[in-house]
């Protein structure tokens, strides 16, 4: 009684324009992959509290997915891919209210060999249009990827996150290509291996990131003459420019830019831009608190405080 309850309250929440709206466990869709295969585009699939071990591919469709909330509604990747893959060119499509973990990336052939993206949910496109989810009310626990461990993208998929808890990702929290700028708000990236990574075309807007708190997070490591030396704990820039209001930086470790690591690429003009942001307790092992190589940062009515460092910049 309580579950259906529980159910019914989501359902006039949130779905009012909804073709169908499909419920799992049921006996037409024991599972939700056979729920996402009965589906048709525009529909919404309603997920009861209970632990899911899939590897869910959304078959090109626009589908709201809706679970009964963090820890509640458990999607289990098992290491064996990406916990939830939209590959194509659906448009908005939504995911909200699930604990996502265990995932381990969506896999493609690279020049260099196999590469994984997006362990907990990888979004790409394949033609000229681009799939542009929209994550709400998430926790992203212990994904693994080369790229993302617990949000990645490939080809430009455009990503709204808001609300969500990532901790324990390696390859980072969230790792996104941008060719128009990604929404993050009011998420809380603790403890893992690479906070939010993105780059971008030319230095192109990669991203909005307000009200977050990043914390706890190490950097990855990348090759700097000829050793792997960590960069970018909490934020990770690639010839990208990137605005972050409200946000926190707290106890990010990296040997290398543990607070902000930004690295130009050719052609980029990108200005980042931090408003009304605290910097603190952030320990860089060789180098400074904030490092950029390329073009600018712009601090404005940002608050440092207790940050250790080797050398100049903390």
């Amino acid at each position: 009684m309580k579950t259906t309850s529980l159910l019914l309250a989501m359902l006039c929440v949130s779905v009012a324009s909804a073709q169908t709206v499909h419920m799992v466990p049921s006996t037409a869709f024991p599972t939700i992959q056979s729920a996402i295969n009965g589906a048709q585009s525009g529909d919404t699939i309603l997920v009861a509290p209970g632990l899911y071990v899939e590897n869910l591919d959304f078959l090109n469709k626009q589908l709201d997915l809706i679970g009964a909330g963090i820890d509640q509604s458990i999607l289990d990747g098992n290491q064996s891919g990406a916990c939830i893959a939209m590959v194509g060119d659906q448009s908005i499509s939504r995911v909200e209210g699930f604990t996502i973990q265990n995932g381990s990336g969506y896999v493609f052939m690279t020049p260099g060999g196999p590469m994984s993206y997006g362990g907990g949910l990888f979004a790409g496109h394949n033609s000229t249009l681009f799939p542009q989810p929209i994550v709400r009310r998430c926790r992203f626990l212990n994904n693994t990827a080369d790229i993302g461990g617990g949000i990645g993208n490939i080809f430009s998929a455009l990503f709204t996150i808001e609300d969500c808890v990532f901790e324990g990702n390696s390859g980072a929290a969230i790792s996104l290509f941008a060719g128009t700028p990604h929404i993050i708000r009011r998420c809380i990236i603790k403890n893992n291996d690479g906070g939010i990574g993105v780059s971008a075309w030319g230095g192109a807007q990669g991203a909005l990131v307000e009200d977050c708190v990043l914390s706890g997070n190490v950097g990855q490591p990348s090759p700097s003459q000829g050793l792997f030396i960590s960069t970018g704990a909490a934020v990770g820039i690639g010839a990208a420019s990137i605005t972050f209001r409200r946000c926190v930086f707290d106890g990010n470790t990296a040997d290398r830019g543990p607070a902000v690591f930004k690295l130009g690429g050719a052609g980029g003009v990108a200005t980042d831009l931090f408003e009304d942001c605290l910097f603190i307790n952030n320990v860089a092992n060789q180098d400074a608190i904030i490092l950029h190589q390329g073009h600018g940062l712009e601090f404005r009515n940002c608050t440092f405080a207790n940050n250790t460092t080797a050398s100049a910049g903390g």
